[in-house]
């Protein structure tokens, strides 16, 4: 990314005050939130999803495939659906069940 190298030169400075190093923690953790979970990962891994349903909806179409590969095709999206929540759980501190 971009922004890490001016960070770690912030932080890493030998002039460089807590508040410094701190606002450099601070700015990292809520770049790499945005950049690299929200854009990287989530629109990433949705934009996954619809390929793999897109290609299992051709495969009910085509004379090549049987429509049993088109239902499995169906089925690994809504698995891979599921690993989502784990991007949620990065964005804060979530307990369940309290």
């Amino acid at each position: 990314m971009f922004v890490v190298p001016g960070l770690a030169e912030t932080h890493t400075a030998a002039d460089a005050t807590d508040a410094s190093r701190s606002a450099a923690e601070v700015t990292f953790d809520a770049i790499h939130q945005y950049g690299g979970v929200v854009l990287g990962e989530h629109l990433g891994q949705l934009f996954t999803i619809a390929w793999i349903v897109m290609v299992s909806a051709m495969m009910f179409r085509s004379t090549i495939f049987r429509p049993w590969l088109g239902w499995f095709g169906l089925v690994a999206p809504a698995v891979y659906s599921i690993g989502q929540l784990e991007l949620i759980a990065t964005a804060g501190p979530f307990e369940i069940g309290t």
